[in-house]
């Protein structure tokens, strides 16, 4: 017989008054829940169901012949399905027939219990996934399990398809983080130092005292003629240390006026002075824990250079209009200048020059490694090409041989720059040297203006003279260097009264 009809208790209707009136009062609490709910007995089976239920699995009959759990979602989500199942464990039905049987041994509320179960649909199956929860009720008829069957189908795809996206997320991320430290790593063995260029003994030498100096917290005084690239060594010096994590603050004392270069330095608090109307960080609080990069700090007047040896000594400053401050600073200088000169004139404190050259690195100029000369001009024709918005097959051999030839007064510098002047007035594929680099050479030489050809040839010859150790034979030597026969280099120096002092 139909049970569980709205308006109409969900039990037979031939059953006696007291077990009526025992059901009927569950009937307000779940007949209009919207989530199917039945009432089983002891041996799971259905002895009522709320209008939910009746949707989902049409009318159930109660008593002695009523329909088990299993059944009834057999019925709700396997119509097609052979009903011989044996209740094995791989089958979700008697899945949920288990949780019926321990609910009536143990007598307690159960926690809630998902499962899938996979419905047919000629050859197609599909998955629902089905939140079970059990309760038990004592009534004067005997025990009644209350059951609870929600499909969260959707909500369960959506969460498996939301953990399979974050699973996918954390593969890639895990593949680019591999990935990356693979790129860096053959970006470092390949490029190694950055865009330090050069394969040159020389130019190894000082990458081997930058690797030896990089990982302590050294000061370190970078020395060179202008245009070598002392800032690149020193971003080297602080990529490799163990402060690589924090900042690296650079100045040019040399480009901020004297008068500004104390609050640039060290800061200020507001009403300072005149016109600080909010505090002002100085360079060394920016790079606090990091490392700080002094260009030509031989451009220091005396009285800074005090302040910044009380740095290098204490790790003590003083900020205009505050009191003192301490920072954790490495302390990278550079100059082209000859500081033991300046020290001797008196224009550079002693001390300070000795707190500075802890480890002194050379940068050797680049008519000092002229083998790294094509590797150089190679690199900035392929940096160039998208900037200029110009594509090059390559330098000619012409053009390659002037650059090896030529001294290069303004070092690595200038090279890029006759690359880049030469890339845009090139008029093929084939890069050309716009013009020679002679008059370039005769305007950068030390000769005054006013002395003859012989003269700037006599500087000239002694200049690479004194750079070969005025070797005049074997390896590395002047008339090499001059292309130049060793007996005619004699002849010539002779003739131009070129003697070693």
């Amino acid at each position: 017989m139909a049970v569980g009809r709205s308006g109409t208790s969900p039990v037979r209707r031939g059953a006696t008054s007291r077990r009526a009136a025992s059901q009927f009062w569950l009937e307000p609490f779940y007949d209009n829940i919207p989530v199917p709910m039945l009432v089983l007995d002891v041996h799971g089976r259905i002895c009522g169901s709320n209008r939910a239920a009746r949707d989902a699995f049409g009318e159930l009959s109660d008593g002695p012949d009523g329909l088990t759990l299993a059944e009834a979602l057999r019925c709700l989500h396997a119509a097609d399905q052979p009903h011989g199942c044996g209740f094995s464990a791989a089958c979700a039905e008697c899945v949920l027939h288990g949780l019926v049987r321990r609910t009536v041994s143990t007598g307690c509320m159960h926690r809630q219990v998902e499962t899938k179960i996979t419905r047919r649909h000629g050859n197609e199956t599909s998955d629902c996934y089905v939140l079970v929860s059990t309760a038990v009720a004592e009534l004067l008829e005997g025990p009644r399990i209350l059951v609870c069957l929600e499909d969260i189908t959707a909500r369960k795809l959506a969460e498996l398809a939301l953990r399979d996206a974050l699973e996918e997320v954390e593969r890639l991320k895990d593949q680019l983080q591999r990935e990356n430290m693979c790129l860096r790593e053959e970006i470092r063995q390949s490029h190694s130092f950055e865009e330090i260029v050069g394969q040159s003994l020389p130019l190894q030498r000082v990458l081997e005292r930058i690797e030896h100096v990089a990982p302590t917290s050294t000061s370190v005084l970078i020395l060179g003629e202008t245009g070598t690239g002392k800032e690149l060594i020193a971003r080297a010096i602080h990529h490799r240390s163990t402060r690589h994590g924090q900042p690296l603050v650079t100045m040019n004392c040399a480009a901020v006026p004297a008068s500004l270069l104390e609050s640039e330095l060290f800061g200020y608090v507001a009403g300072a002075f005149t016109g600080a109307v909010a505090d002002k960080p100085g360079r060394f609080a920016l790079a606090h824990q990091g490392t700080i990069f002094l260009d030509e700090v031989a451009e220091l007047p005396l009285e800074l250079q005090a302040k910044l040896l009380r740095v290098l000594e204490r790790g003590e400053l003083w900020v205009l209009g505050s009191t003192m401050k301490t920072v954790d600073v490495r302390v990278i200088a550079a100059t082209n200048r000859d500081l033991r000169q300046a020290v001797a004139a008196g224009t550079f404190r002693a001390d300070l020059y000795y707190r500075l050259a802890v480890f002194p690195v050379d940068v050797p100029p680049l008519r000092a490694r002229r083998n790294d000369i094509p590797l150089l001009a190679a690199h900035f024709l392929a940096k160039k090409q998208a900037e200029l918005g110009r594509r090059f097959d390559g330098i000619s051999a012409d053009m390659l041989q002037a650059l090896v030839d030529y001294d290069w007064p303004g070092n690595v510098r200038e090279l890029q720059n006759v690359i880049e002047r030469s890339m845009i007035l090139s008029p093929d594929r084939i890069l050309q040297l716009d013009a020679p680099l002679l008059p370039s050479l005769l305007r950068h030489s030390t000769v005054p203006a006013g002395d003859d050809l012989a003269s700037a040839d006599r500087s000239h010859i002694t200049r690479i003279l004194e750079e070969c150790g005025w070797k005049i034979k074997g390896a590395g030597n002047a008339a090499e260097r001059l292309q130049l026969n060793p007996s005619t280099l004699r002849s010539r120096m002779k003739k131009l009264g070129i003697v070693r002092h």
